[in-house]
């Protein structure tokens, strides 16, 4: 929903970005990478007992993950391959974030694991329409808007990682409204494609 609906008042901060790298001599598959990697790095810090560092560090890399398109659209390089390294490596921090949490608290396995089915619901209705819907964005895939996007994923992981306490009822928020998620997605697919057809 943030992702979405500010993505044009904050599209100047990630430009910067982008011509940083572009002046380093970076591609956009290298941010992409440098993200995924900064991202696990996070989860590594949390293991350590560095929860405040991890959350810099989660938003470091989250700030790459947007700036590697953003470079990407710069530079004229868009690719079918940037796109499916950009979704599948998102999926990686975010199992090393909820693994983190797991190794940490195992007590709260239950919630996170409803956490990670969550996202498997959503990333697939997401993927599926990616796959049936005719593009109708920047972005070389059609891209569809939700509840819980990227920013609202890495504001409850960071509430998850800085107040343990009450990580069961994170989980299981977390959980709930990536599930609300997925079940507006599949409704929203069903809805243009039943429209595409007529």
């Amino acid at each position: 929903m943030l992702d979405t609906g500010v993505r044009k008042k904050t599209a100047f901060i990630f430009d910067a970005g982008a011509r940083v790298f572009e002046t380093m001599g970076f591609s956009p598959l290298s941010v992409t990478v440098l993200a995924l990697l900064i991202g696990l790095g996070a989860s590594v810090l949390y293991l350590l007992s560095f929860p405040a560092a991890a959350v810099i560090t989660l938003w470091v890399s989250g700030y790459l993950d947007a700036v590697d398109g953003a470079l990407a659209r710069r530079t004229g390089r868009v690719s079918p391959l940037g796109s499916f390294l950009d979704v599948f490596f998102d999926r990686i921090v975010e199992a090393g974030i909820l693994l983190s949490l797991g190794i940490v608290h195992p007590g709260s396995s239950f919630p996170l694991l409803c956490a990670a089915l969550s996202i498997v619901l959503s990333m697939t209705a997401f993927l599926l329409t990616g796959t049936l819907v005719k593009k109708e964005s920047e972005k070389s895939f059609f891209y569809q808007s939700g509840l819980m996007e990227r920013t609202e994923g890495f504001i409850i992981f960071s509430l998850m990682w800085l107040f343990p306490d009450v990580l069961n009822v994170l989980g299981y928020l977390c959980a709930g409204l990536i599930l609300f998620t997925a079940c507006q997605r599949a409704l929203m697919t069903a809805l243009i494609l039943r429209k595409e057809k007529s």
